[in-house]
């Protein structure tokens, strides 16, 4: 069957001032702009399968939230809303769309936002074809802490592994041209300046760049002008940005990571076979708020994605890697998010360490957690291979 896609963009930058997701502790809002926020919206059609993914530009949703919103865009484009994913930049400088103090208008033109983004992708489908490729970056070292103090520096662990590349997925258009490039990396999205200001930090500025590359290079790249760029954040909750001093960092990561995932589109290689599936595999809740806790999957061609409901350590990532023998690409802060499971993928941590929580009291919850995030991974792992028979 042949692939069809289609893309769309939307601002979703707050008109008012919004309580900040970098300030769940306290009450303050947002008192500045730096760039806007974007949500992108991808959605893929073999004829039998469609498939609904949305990159936005936050740091997370809640979990009943995001599901309402999948309902919702699977009922209007007709699909299944375990075929719809959500996925969140772990973004620090954008409002708070997670807890129970979020800015209500805005959640409601939020969803409103997405919605529309999805609907407008599908009715613009067109015959396409994928390829998957890969090119090294690193703008990250590995630190201590998965869940951030915003307002302390993480220290470095520099014994810990990270993931020096990035990944892409090229949706190219019947005429060969670039229409749209999903690309991942594993390293968090750490304040850059003032907590009080919105922004898409280094991988809205990563977007950025390569639009502008788009726009700049069509004539002779192989790439449409108004090619959208779609960021997914990988397993990297305790990767942190070397620099992190300013806008003028985050920009600069924002290049780094950018002209990587060009570089990974010029490496991308085999026209695969156009096959689509999507599902979930439950995470055994080790306690009653991960009840609706899952491991979402979806496969486009030959690559899979595995997306969790919370940040993740790039040891997972990173253990994936070895025991696939495909392309898979994780995704972090998608569908929602899981209190429990943030805890109980954080790394080890040394008592007394600054900035870091203490979680000794919980090992036995957290032990039990990870091995069910663990095991609905190998089965939604497996649950794509068997497609793709």
């Amino acid at each position: 069957m042949p692939l069809y896609a289609g893309v769309f963009e939307t601002d979703i930058t707050p008109p008012h001032l919004v309580r900040m997701a970098s300030l769940r502790g306290g009450s303050a809002s947002s008192l500045a702009i730096h760039d806007p926020l974007y949500a992108r919206a991808l959605v893929l059609d073999d004829g039998s399968v469609r498939l609904a993914l949305i990159s936005c530009d936050l740091y997370a949703l809640s979990t009943d939230g995001a599901n309402g919103i999948r309902r919702e865009i699977a009922a209007q484009i007709g699909t299944a809303r375990e075929h719809v994913l959500i996925a969140c930049s772990g973004n620090p400088h954008a409002p708070d769309t997670e807890s129970e103090m979020a800015d209500r208008p805005y959640i409601d033109v939020l969803q409103r936002k997405l919605w529309s983004a999805a609907v407008d992708a599908a009715h613009c489908l067109e015959p396409v074809h994928v390829t998957y490729g890969e090119a090294s970056a690193q703008i990250g070292v590995a630190c201590s802490g998965t869940e951030p103090d915003w307002h302390e520096p993480r220290p470095p662990d520099y014994s810990r592994a990270v993931a020096p590349h990035v990944q892409a997925i090229c949706v190219n258009g019947a005429d060969g041209r670039l229409m749209a490039l999903l690309f991942g990396h594993a390293c968090s999205a750490d304040l850059a300046a003032d907590c009080d200001t919105i922004s898409a930090g280094w991988p809205g500025a990563a977007c950025a760049h390569l639009k502008s590359r788009f726009m700049r290079e069509a004539a002779d790249s192989g790439v449409r002008p108004n090619a959208l760029p779609l960021f997914l954040a990988g397993f990297g909750a305790d990767v942190r940005p070397v620099r992190t001093d300013g806008w003028e960092a985050m920009a600069e990561s924002g290049r780094q990571i950018g002209d990587a995932a060009h570089a990974a589109r010029w490496n991308a290689h085999g026209r695969h076979t156009e096959v689509l599936a999507a599902g979930e595999a439950p995470i055994a809740p080790p306690t009653a708020e991960a009840d609706s806790a899952a491991i979402s999957w979806m496969r486009i061609g030959a690559v899979q994605l595995i997306a969790a409901p919370a940040p993740a350590v790039v040891a997972l990532q990173l253990d994936i890697a070895a025991a696939t023998a495909g392309q898979v690409l994780c995704v972090a802060n998608a569908n929602g998010s899981v209190r429990c499971l943030r805890d109980a993928l954080a790394p080890p941590v040394k008592a007394g360490g600054p900035g870091v929580h203490d979680r000794t009291g919980e090992a036995e919850t957290r032990r039990k957690a990870l091995d069910a995030f663990r095991a609905a991974i190998a089965r939604a792992l497996g649950a794509g291979a068997d497609t793709a028979c």
